[in-house]
Formats: structure tokens, C-alpha cells, sequence
């Protein structure tokens, strides 16, 4: 996994999460927010997110690609 530091001065990703439908509905200033305290993680093929029963203090949005999820 590959971690950016904090996106709060990120002004090309304000720009990409405004073209993202759901993010439309927030201001500048909301998606800014995020920010803040946003961080962009990149993940090889295979490489695991979360475990299940983990605990976790971040919210995930996929940005792009895709994401398998397996129970058990």
C-alpha cells in the first residue's frame, strides 16, 4: 500500500472528487473538509484492505479500479 500525506492543499483531487457524481452535492468548502483529514491510498492487485472483525478509523471511496470483497 502506498499513502499520501493529507490532501487538504490537494487541489487536483478537489477537482476530481467534484466530477464524482456523489460528491456533487457538497460545496467547495465540504469536499475541502474531507480533505483535511483525506488521505489517497493506492493498493496492488490482491493486496487486502481491511480484515473483517478489524476496526478501522478511516472511510474508504473508490476512486478508480476495483474492489473484491470476501467473506470468509
Amino acid at each position: 500500500m502506498q499513502e499520501t500525506g493529507y490532501l487538504k492543499e490537494n487541489k487536483k483531487v478537489l477537482e476530481l472528487l467534484k466530477r464524482i457524481k456523489k460528491f456533487q452535492a457538497f460545496s467547495d468548502d465540504d469536499i475541502g473538509a474531507f480533505l483535511e483529514v483525506g488521505k489517497l491510498k493506492s493498493y496492488e492487485a490482491g493486496e487486502t484492505i481491511i480484515n473483517k472483525g478489524d476496526k478501522d478509523q478511516w472511510v474508504y471511496f473508490l476512486i478508480s479500479g476495483q474492489v473484491k470483497i470476501v467473506k470468509g
